[in-house]
């Protein structure tokens, strides 16, 4: 995606300098090149911020498959009490543990026991 997103760039960029004189001078062009290149530089940003956060995410979830336990809002959360709902990213209470049953936990709120 991302070399798409650089090719789309250059092609803008190369667009923008072929503009006749006439339509767009010098300082223009360079307002433009350079707007379009802070929204280049901030969509990469994002990209970059939003793929470490699902990154983490799939590694928590990995490690809860692998039978390890994390810590959510000071809660131990293993697979022997819990199950992991894929589709809401959260963690379920089984309900054979009636002092936690209906505990729902999200896995925004989780991090990998020490």
């Amino acid at each position: 995606m991302q070399i798409i997103g650089f090719l789309a760039l250059l092609l803008i960029f190369f667009a923008i300098l072929s503009v006749d004189k006439e339509r767009l001078n010098s300082r223009q062009k360079g307002v433009v090149i350079a707007f379009v290149l802070v929204i280049f530089i901030v969509g990469f940003v994002y990209e970059k911020m939003i793929s470490k956060n699902s990154e983490s995410k799939r590694e928590m979830v990995l490690h809860f498959s692998q039978g390890g336990s994390l810590t959510c809002k000071g809660i131990q959360v293993d697979s022997k009490r819990f199950n992991y709902e894929n589709g809401t990213a959260s963690f379920v209470a089984k309900e054979a543990f009636p002092q936690i049953q209906g505990t729902i936990i999200s896995l925004s709120d989780c991090e990998v026991a020490k």
